[in-house]
């Protein structure tokens, strides 16, 4: 009765704490220093916008850390549909200048579309917006050279399809800026950080709470799976040593963008797990002796499933993101994390697979003889 009530409770408190984000969370955006939207219709003749620029302006009361939403879509489309867009549809990409009296860009981005928070300090003081309607590839470097140096610029420019848009089209593109103390999104992240660990240590409880057949008992190793083991958790440890010294080379020569170091660092948890993983089970040291191994097998091959789905999903959208020549910053790579930690749990449960199967026909041919 006793584990069953913790269970519960786990349960609860996990559903309460992820309600009371939702429930708070309108309630700490609502602290915003500025929030607008507007819609843009732009003319595009001879590959010349009208208007060529557009701009407004924000003020931030106090000095500190600022969160700096910005967006913009084709007018009617969501993220999912403007990466469908065909090149044609594109007749110019927007440049975004954000820019105070005392530093002439203070921030600044670009894409055909676009939708990102970034994290910046911001002094208290005016602000004013410039958004700039790029029609070709020497307009595009010209901004890029600018505000992201040439090396940059180049590369970005080469990504966009510059000569299957078009010259002679009306695009309307719907903008939105938001500018927010950061404390109020950290307040929410802290909170979300809370739910997912929760959401962990549930999950990991009623693994755990199968695996032992419901009993919450240790597990238990003998003395030579103790000796294994500590050999595997070595070799997992120098593996990663390595792969963590190879990222280190990898960002320090500029081959890696930002917005993949996530995936990057996942990777190396990845590798490290399937190391120790591989090397137990081929020992006999992967099971404890009180262990349910169908059971286990089962809980990794049933995650598997799940981040493999939620990882091909997403992949799906990157490839189509990535073909586009609207493709711009915002495209999460979370799906590559789910995608990486599907390979893993399918990699361990095929691996056990194999093992048994090994394990089973040892047996028959001992009996045999």
């Amino acid at each position: 009765m006793k584990k069953a009530l913790v269970l519960i409770i786990s349960f609860i408190l996990v559903a309460g704490i992820t309600a009371g984000v939702f429930f708070f969370r309108d309630q700490l955006m609502e602290k915003d220093t500025v929030n607008f939207s507007y819609i843009e219709s732009v003319e595009v003749a001879a590959g010349k916008a009208v208007p060529a620029s557009t701009n407004t302006a924000f003020t931030v009361e106090e000095d500190g850390v600022h969160t700096i939403s910005l967006g913009w879509l084709p007018a009617g489309k969501t993220i999912e549909e403007a990466m469908k867009m065909d090149p044609s549809e594109l007749c110019f990409v927007t440049g975004c200048v954000i820019s105070s009296d005392n530093d002439p860009c203070v921030y600044a981005t670009t894409g055909g579309w676009l939708t990102l928070d970034t994290d910046i300090e911001l002094e208290a003081g005016d602000y004013r917006i410039d958004y700039y309607y790029l029609t070709d590839k020497e307009s595009y470097l010209d901004f890029a050279g600018r505000y992201f140096g040439s090396v940059n610029g180049n590369t970005m420019a080469d990504e966009i399809h510059w000569d299957q848009m078009k010259k002679d089209a009306s695009v309307t593109v719907s903008y939105h800026c938001g500018v927010s103390s950061a404390e109020n999104f950290t307040a929410v992240r802290l909170i979300l950080l809370v739910v997912t660990f929760l959401l962990i240590l549930l999950i990991a409880l009623l693994a755990f709470f199968a695996a032992t057949g419901g009993k919450l008992e240790k597990f238990r190793f003998d003395e030579r799976q103790e000796a294994l083991r500590g050999k595997g958790f070595r070799l997992s440890f120098y593996v990663m040593l390595g792969y963590l010294l190879w990222i280190f080379l990898v960002d320090t020569m500029g081959f890696v963008r930002p917005e993949f170091y996530a995936v990057l660092y996942t990777l190396g948890i990845v590798i490290g797990v399937l190391v120790y993983a591989v090397f137990a089970i081929w020992n006999d040291c992967y099971f404890a002796l009180n262990e349910r191994k169908s059971t286990s097998i089962g809980i990794l091959a049933a995650l598997g499933l799940v981040n493999l789905l939620i990882g091909v999903s997403g992949v799906r959208r990157l490839v189509t993101a990535s073909h586009s020549p609207i493709f711009g910053a915002g495209v999460s790579k979370t799906p590559l994390i789910n995608l990486a930690i599907a390979v893993m749990l399918i990699v361990i449960a095929f691996t056990l697979f194999l093992k048994k199967l090994g394990t089973d026909k040892a047996a028959d041919e001992e009996e045999e003889g």
